[in-house]
């Protein structure tokens, strides 16, 4: 009897051992599937963020230099060439991927117009075909306008604005340059260090204050910021065969004796000495990466050498402030409407991408 009674036993104690078993070996199953399940969650996680945080690089930076490394950035620009450059209107719009539009379009309300390289009329060419014409000139200065915006495609107010430089000079070349097409000049003609540099900068106006010297000194022409309204015809401003530069007496007397030249508007002969020396110290501001203000990168370094240099005094006779009072500067409208499409820099208070400061 005792001995039927232990056999039973021994089963019972087996069979509950097998169930206790089973029933780990599930737990230690599922805990391991568990495990599994959020590592690879995990891992694609990391892939999304990973995937997103390159995305959300900004341009490449792969030839940028350590701060401070001034010299390299000064050799390559002394060394540029413009062999290479366009030599006519059409050949810009194509090299930069401009793309071409028409001085007679309606901006069109509640909705976005496209604006790009607008040519001159051709019956100011000696030639049967503007497009294939080189540059032409207004004595020393030839006959281009430069601005940019983050995007071509504009808002009523802004596209009303740019639009007007081109109706009231169609004798000159339109070129309105986005954000793509001035990466693609400045990558193309100053090279990648030098991009790199410049694409360290994180606000947009303070890059724009770097593009216009660069587009200035390389072809010359008109540059006026996309806020700026005119009231005239470059034709009727009356600088004559021999000026290489057009500007009025600007800045506050008493703190700038001397005054100072437009920054926000330039009209110059190509490799001007003026652009030349801004450029130079533009440059070493981009290698050194201190400035903690968009003024100290570019915008500074166009006052010091028009005032430190021999055309300080070049003005035009009798003008002063906004050109002698031919333009605008900074329509209130337009200018509001820059501010809140780009995050403009009184928003952005951060210069550098952390990744240029390492």
């Amino acid at each position: 009897m005792h001995s039927r009674i232990n056999r039973i036993g021994i089963v019972a104690l087996a069979f509950i051992a097998a169930s206790l078993y089973r029933k780990s070996t599930a737990n230690v199953l599922l805990q391991t599937f568990h495990n599994y399940n959020t590592a690879t969650t995990s891992n694609n996680n990391q892939k999304i963020i990973s995937t997103q945080q390159q995305q959300q690089q900004p341009p490449r930076l792969q030839y940028i230099r350590p701060p401070g490394n001034i010299t390299g950035l000064l050799q390559i620009f002394e060394s540029l060439s413009t062999q290479q450059l366009p030599k006519t209107p059409k050949e810009i719009a194509q090299r930069y991927n401009i793309p071409q539009t028409s001085r007679d379009i309606l901006c069109a309300p509640n909705t976005t117009t496209t604006i790009g390289w607008i040519p001159n009329e051709s019956s100011y060419y000696n030639t049967s075909s503007n497009e294939n014409a080189p540059f032409a000139h207004q004595g020393k200065i030839p006959r281009l306008i430069f601005q940019s915006w983050k995007t071509n495609q504009l808002n009523e107010k802004l596209c009303n604005l740019v639009l007007d430089w081109s109706v009231r000079n169609p004798e000159y070349d339109y070129f309105l340059f986005d954000d793509t097409s001035v990466d693609t000049f400045i990558r193309m003609e100053y090279g990648s260090e030098i991009f790199s540099s410049y694409a360290c900068v994180k606000v947009g106006a303070a890059k724009c204050d770097v593009w216009r010297l660069f587009i200035i000194y390389m072809f010359g022409g008109v540059y006026f910021d996309a806020d700026v309204k005119t009231f005239g015809r470059f034709a009727d401003w009356g600088w004559g065969e021999e000026r290489d530069q057009v500007t009025g007496r600007s800045c506050n007397i008493k703190k700038h004796p001397g005054g100072c030249a437009h920054q926000w508007g330039m009209i110059y002969a190509p490799r001007h000495p003026v652009i030349y020396s801004a450029i130079k110290e533009t440059l070493t501001n981009l290698a050194e990466r201190k400035a903690n203000h968009v003024y100290y990168i570019a915008f500074w370094a166009y006052y010091n050498a028009w005032r430190n240099g021999p055309y300080n005094q070049s003005y035009m006779p009798g003008w002063g402030e906004a050109f002698g009072g031919r333009v605008l500067f900074q329509d209130r409208g337009a200018k509001d409407a820059m501010v809140d499409e780009n995050s403009h820099w009184p928003r952005e208070k951060k210069i550098w991408h952390d990744e240029c400061l390492q």
